[in-house]
């Protein structure tokens, strides 16, 4: 073969000759082992840091952050996904075509790196900033063309440091890789939600830091990959393989319609006087995997705690696939695979993609099942009726008679999914508000509260000069952990801005002309703690005064409940909970990621090794970024799905995934076994070695 350059303590040369028969045990192994896949594998582990990282945190920075919806942040998530596996036949061509395996790496890690110094700038702005979404999606998109670009590279690279012949080593190699992936997005997986959750900058939460240390991965993912350019086995580019592709295909169709010959396959009307069009025949399949986004999703739905005060992010959890994929690569490879073997069934790879497919399915049955007891609280309208009188009763209705109420209140109910609808009665009059409520998204144990304020500054205890105090208070509200306030403090300090403050007038009884109103500020997602009310006077944006209501300590510790407070000027008048907690424990979710790790281990593992074993050695490059489309093709289903709006729940979308898997890996079975044939590229490159 040739090369530019190979290591002058080439493993496989020992005195003056080549050793190409098939290592055996571990210490041949290690001994012939090619030394340079250290580097490669390091870089893997480094860059896989940085993208899992990023990743792993999106789907909450776009909904919370940039205040995209469920459905929006599915599709944004999903397209970043299907760029970033589409611009691998980008990366296969410049490798492949024009400038190598080597270079096409080197550069679009630059090109990589910068796309995500670019994401970590543009979440240093508030998200009110004219710099959204614009400058994060150029960071998105220039992230998704590097790390596409530089995905089928990478793998086909480390396989060309190997003897072709030396498959078992070319097995272990793709394992090593792939456990090198996961152990990079474990840890990324599990540290980078952590500095997402640290307040930072003004917020409760620090993007710029989740961001920015993946870029920094990058950057060292880089510098590993190049330590090593002085000894790599360098193949130089031969064509440009997708226009080869494209013209053989051209030609084939074309000879199809003038020739009246059946031949064995379509594409062999594209043969003259050659004899084999086997480095264009195509071998597709199907990967549907949601666990990104939509079960993302699912866990901030659920209740995040571990025990005590100990919360497991919804962004974490996906560092379970991450662990259990370092744990079942050795224990498939040293037990799974030789048990299977003993009782008479041959492990071939498509064997075990097959088998890791519907896993896939059962995965997404088991997703199906949490989502359906999630979703037994329905979505309900509230009506309760607050009094800050005290001779007239509180009322809370749900779907049932109301108690007799001593006043005559002539209101219309707009009823609407996900709503409360209240009704306060006060001494002088009653008023009513309509306020969505949303399940606290954030997953740190969360709640939701809103507020209600009848404040009469007149009766106060001390004398209060604020504008915002002038009859009824109307002005800011801060919680605070604990009886003192700690301004500045994001984490412990939570305060509703002028700008979100709404008001409501107030109705007589008589029916005569509003004189006055109530103020109503919206919900807020707060951490689990006893806070204390306080009334605060700000000065540009700076609290000068503050007044602490009297005998006022809430305390919430239910994740994922919504709470409406009434306060007055003698503290808190009534607490309704309008939203039950989370009580399906995130655990819940463990055996479903335990069966997609399977299949994961089945599918995924041996897909790579797949495209590198059965493609030519002038496609490597190509037929790896083919496998990787695949992926891209399978988050397009889940953009159409999420913009058709077709399910109704995530139960219907889990179970459709799962009957779709079902008939994918059915019909790959069946081409298995009925029309594919393995390929010997191998040992055609031996003969030539030895023809040489």
């Amino acid at each position: 073969m040739a090369s530019d350059h190979i290591d002058s303590d080439d493993p496989e040369k020992i005195n003056g000759h080549h050793e190409d028969h098939q290592p055996e045990g571990c210490r041949e192994i290690i001994r012939r082992w090619p030394k340079t896949t250290l580097f490669i594998i390091g870089n893997e582990f480094c860059e896989r840091f940085s993208y899992y990282g990023m990743r792993s945190v999106l789907t909450i920075y776009l909904i919370n952050f940039l205040g995209y919806g469920n459905s929006s942040a599915t599709v944004l998530f999903h397209s970043f996904t299907v760029l970033a596996y589409t611009s691998p036949l980008f990366g296969s061509m410049l490798a492949d075509g024009y400038i190598g395996k080597f270079w096409t790496i080197f550069f679009l890690s630059i090109v990589y790196a910068s796309g995500q110094i670019t994401l970590a700038l543009a979440s240093y702005f508030q998200a009110d900033s004219s710099m959204h979404p614009g400058l994060d999606f150029l960071g998105l998109v220039i992230i998704a063309i590097g790390t596409g670009g530089i995905k089928p590279c990478v793998s086909s690279f480390g396989g060309d440091q190997f003897n072709p012949a030396h498959t078992r080593m070319i097995s272990i190699f793709f394992s090593l890789f792939y456990f090198s992936i996961n152990a990079g997005s474990t840890l990324s997986m599990f540290v980078t939600p952590i500095f997402r959750s640290i307040p930072c900058l003004g917020q409760d939460s620090c993007y710029p830091l989740a961001f920015g240390i993946p870029a920094i991965l990058m950057l060292i993912a880089t510098g590993l990959f190049m330590i090593g350019s002085f000894w790599y086995k360098r193949l130089p580019p031969t064509e440009n393989v997708i226009l080869r592709v494209v013209n053989t295909i051209r030609k084939a169709l074309m000879n199809k319609r003038k020739s009246s010959e059946k031949k064995e396959h379509w594409l062999d009307h594209a043969l003259d006087d050659h004899d084999c069009v086997n480095d264009i025949k195509c071998m597709a399949h199907e990967s549907i995997c949601a666990q990104g986004s939509r079960w993302t999703i699912q866990a901030m739905q659920m209740d995040s705690r571990i025990v005590g005060n100990i919360y497991l992010l919804p962004d974490q959890m996906q560092v379970l696939n991450a662990i259990l994929i370092l744990i079942f690569i050795p224990f498939f490879q040293a037990i799974v695979y030789p048990l299977v073997e003993r009782v008479g069934l041959r492990v071939t790879m498509l064997r075990k993609m097959a088998a890791g497919g519907l896993l896939v399915a059962l995965s997404f049955v088991l997703c199906a099942l949490v989502q359906l007891a999630i979703q037994l609280y329905d979505d309900k309208t509230d009506l309760f009726v607050i009094s800050t009188s005290p001779s007239i009763p509180s009322i809370f209705i749900r779907g049932e008679e109301g108690k007799n109420c001593p006043v005559n209140v002539p209101l219309t109910i707009p009823i609407a999914p996900s709503h409360s609808f209240a009704v306060f009665l006060t001494p002088s009059g009653y008023s009513s508000t309509v306020s969505p409520v949303v399940k606290p998204k954030k997953g740190g144990g969360e709640f939701g509260l809103s507020v209600v304020l009848d404040i009469d500054c007149s009766k106060l205890d001390r004398k209060v000069n604020w504008t915002t105090c002038d009859g009824f208070y109307s002005g800011s509200v801060a919680l605070c952990k604990g009886e003192k306030c700690e301004w500045g403090n994001e984490g412990s300090t939570f305060i509703w801005n002028e700008d979100k403050i709404s008001t409501y007038s107030i109705t007589p009884y008589d029916g005569k002309e509003s004189t006055r109103s109530i103020v109503r500020l919206p919900q807020m997602d707060i951490k689990p703690a006893t806070y204390s009310v306080h009334l605060i006077n700000r000065v540009n944006g700076t609290v000068v005064d503050d007044y602490p209501i009297p005998s006022v300590s809430l305390f919430f510790d239910e994740m994922g409940s919504v709470y409406t407070a009434v306060i007055t000027e003698k503290g808190l008048s009534a607490l309704h909970r309008s939203v039950p907690p989370n009580t399906i424990s995130i655990l819940w979710q463990i055996p479903q990621y335990i069966v997609v790790t399977a299949a994961e281990v089945l599918f995924s593992i041996t897909g790579l090794e797949f495209a590198y074993a059965e493609a030519a050695p002038s496609l490597k490059s190509v037929v790896s970024a083919l496998y990787l489309l695949t992926v891209a093709f399978g988050d397009l289903i889940i953009i159409a799905i999420a913009q058709l709006n077709i399910f109704s729940d995530m139960v219907q979308e889990m179970l459709s995934f799962a009957f779709a898997m079902v008939i994918t890996i059915g019909v790959f079975i069946l081409l298995s076994i009925y029309y594919y044939e393995y390929a010997h590229y191998d040992k055609d490159e031996e003969e030539e070695e030895k023809k040489d």
